[in-house]
């Protein structure tokens, strides 16, 4: 496993066991972007959005599991799985595309897809 693809994945093992504030400050650059399918950039509301999935999950439920990686020069593409037992009894489960891009020894940006409407319907069911 080359260096690049190390640090993809020590950041997705770090946001899954931490959290994206603690995964941010660990492997990122100080000029890090993270732009997410139907929210855009949200760097600037890490502790926000991790606090409001905190809340949403039994502690120590979330499982982060990486299904294949592929990284040429300076991107790494990851496909993962998330899984977590909510508070409110419903099994979170969806499938992400990461796309990382790697400056030196630090993360420049993450590009994260997944299934918005059914992280809508699962999260969040009232606003849908």
């Amino acid at each position: 496993m080359n260096k690049n693809t190390q640090l993809a994945h020590s950041f997705l093992a770090t946001m899954a066991s931490e959290g994206l504030p603690v995964a941010m400050e660990r492997h990122c650059s100080a000029d890090f972007t993270y732009w997410m399918t139907g929210a855009g950039e949200i760097q600037e509301h890490a502790e926000a959005a991790n606090a409001y999935f905190q809340a949403l999950i039994e502690e120590g439920s979330e499982t982060l599991k990486i299904i294949g990686t592929t990284s040429e020069n300076d991107r790494v593409a990851v496909e993962a799985e998330t899984r977590a037992k909510l508070k409110s009894g419903k099994e979170y489960f969806n499938q992400y595309h990461y796309l990382f891009s790697i400056d030196g020894d630090k993360i420049s940006s993450v590009r994260s897809y997944f299934d918005t409407a059914l992280a809508q319907s699962t999260l969040n069911p009232s606003a849908g």
